[in-house]
């Protein structure tokens, strides 16, 4: 039996599935397999989430950040994401990978976030 699958308006989906010609309209048709919201697909392909601070980043700014989307903020069915921070300063530079409890849910307001305290060339999302 075909399952059915309801999304809010104005969400991105991604969809896997089988194109085909459709001789009723004469155009194409999918016949959708899988379909996958914007945090399912994140949650499935990345690998790290990299954040990138200088002298001036405020830690605490980036723990409440993070917290609101670290385990247990989601259900079981999302993966969370491990987090790389890369710091420097004018004597050198370190990268930690943090904790596994502070593994995060790719949620878009979370990206929006690290992105208006950080800059857009200070996030990353890397995939495997």
């Amino acid at each position: 039996m075909p399952k059915t699958l309801f999304f809010l308006s104005d969400q991105l989906l991604f969809v896997e599935g089988r194109v085909s010609h459709d001789d009723f309209t004469g155009g194409n048709r999918i016949n959708v397999i899988k379909a996958f919201d914007l945090l399912s697909i994140q949650s499935t392909k990345a690998q790290l989430l990299k954040i990138t601070l200088d002298k001036q980043a405020n830690p605490d700014v980036l723990k409440n950040l993070l917290k609101p989307f670290c385990n247990g903020a989601f259900g079981a069915d999302i993966k969370k994401c491990r987090v790389k921070v890369e710091y420097q300063n004018q004597q050198g530079k370190v990268e930690l990978i943090l904790g596994p409890e502070w593994s995060v849910a790719l949620h878009e307001d979370l990206i929006f976030g690290l992105v208006a305290s950080y800059e857009d060339d200070n996030v990353k999302i890397l995939y495997n």
